[in-house]
């Protein structure tokens, strides 16, 4: 991964404006249960409890803005809880994010899609926009995330803030 990263979604700058229109449109509506990560990530669980797919949120691609590279590991490889799975670049190239793991687990897929088209995040963050998947060591544990409706307070909370 980049070790340069001048901002990492866990800083991106809420802009109250787009929090608003955000919540007020609902954006994106899901068919799905999904995690969410105050960093903006997003993880979607198989049935096994232990096989997942970790993208970022819509929030989290509008705020940074038409993507242009995203950095993935070669899988298989071991990632610790709270290390980055990936690194996404934006605009211009000044803004990297990181993309994060709620708990240990193998990268066992990258979206390789990605790699020639990375603005397939901005068109469907949630769908082809996936980022990676991988195989937690131990059974999901969702205590440290969000679902939709606690993401969207979260949302709400950020732009007081703000």
């Amino acid at each position: 991964m980049q070790t340069y990263l001048s901002s990492s979604l866990r800083s991106l700058s809420l802009r109250s404006n787009f929090t608003r229109r955000f919540l007020a449109t609902g954006a994106v509506r899901l068919n799905h249960p999904l995690y969410f990560a105050e960093s903006h990530e997003w993880y979607k669980v198989d049935a096994d409890n232990r096989t997942c797919t970790i993208g970022v949120s819509d929030f989290a691609q509008k705020e940074l803005g038409s993507i242009v590279y995203v950095d993935m590991p070669d899988p298989p490889m071991d990632v610790a809880k709270s290390d980055s799975v990936a690194a996404i670049e934006c605009g211009d190239g000044k803004a990297v994010g990181e993309v994060y793991t709620p708990q240990d687990c193998e990268i066992t897929e990258v979206n390789s899609a990605l790699v020639d088209d990375p603005s397939i995040i901005n068109a469907d963050p949630y769908g082809k926009g996936w980022i990676v998947k991988v195989k937690f060591g131990e059974d999901f544990d969702p205590s440290s995330l969000m679902d939709k409706d606690k993401y969207e307070k979260y949302l709400e909370t950020c732009e007081r803030h703000h």
